[in-house]
């Protein structure tokens, strides 16, 4: 059973500012109180799907389609809509680290589009062919970052799962969850990996722990049942 409330969204949001205060660079987190939302300021809805990561990724920044964003260049979405009753509606979840260049150059990319042809892989010979362009025209190196996020929806679960943890743009991926978490737990997900990261305060994280919106059903690939 759901224990996701609107005010503990704030209270949480609260806690993640206390925390990562020495990294946040910009903080561009909304809380629409009488809309009973939390986003982001101006919010331009949607994914843009199959798109070269650094380019989505300086479209975003350059729009400030972020609630967080931090010294490293990282930033994050977060955003969460309840109804009159406090249920909640939707919620998206996405972390976006800057882009890491690769080492490939336009030759070696060059051969792999010609493999592609070989193949009848149309799809990745224009992909790779399009890099080329990029790499000699605005001298964009390629990158293998991507962004990765948690979407609730409920009126998307005959096709899916309403809450799942996708990688990018790639459609035909969503790792099914039985809960979507507070977002201090996906920041805690999203950082905690990377060198000198700013913990997230104890109290933030039990505050998460105990507030996460728990979905009816059996378990799926990410879980929280055992967490009481």
């Amino acid at each position: 059973m759901s224990r996701m409330k609107f005010a503990a969204i704030s209270q949480n949001i609260q806690y993640i500012r206390q925390s990562l205060a020495s990294v946040i660079q910009i903080d561009n987190i909304e809380i629409q109180a009488n809309e009973k939302a939390v986003s982001w300021s101006p919010r331009i809805p949607g994914i843009r799907a199959r798109k070269y990561y650094p380019l989505e990724y300086q479209w975003l920044l350059d729009r400030q389609q972020y609630s967080l964003l931090l010294s490293d260049g990282s930033f994050f979405q977060i955003y969460y809509r309840f109804d009159d009753n406090d249920k909640l509606l939707s919620g998206r979840l996405a972390y976006f680290p800057p882009p890491v260049p690769t080492e490939e150059d336009a030759e070696g990319l060059l051969d792999g589009a010609a493999l592609a042809a070989d193949l009848d892989n149309v799809e990745v010979f224009e992909h790779l062919f399009n890099i080329v362009e990029l790499l000699e025209s605005h001298k964009i190196h390629p990158a293998n970052t991507g962004h990765f996020r948690f979407d609730y929806d409920p009126s998307a679960a005959a096709a899916h799962s309403a809450s799942h943890l996708q990688f990018s743009g790639v459609n035909d991926i969503r790792i099914e969850a039985d809960f979507f978490p507070m977002p201090a737990a996906f920041i805690q997900l999203a950082l905690s990996a990377k060198p000198a990261f700013t913990e997230l305060s104890e109290v933030c994280l039990n505050h998460s722990k105990h507030n996460a919106h728990v979905l009816e059903g059996g378990v799926m690939h990410i879980s929280l049942r055992h967490i009481t």
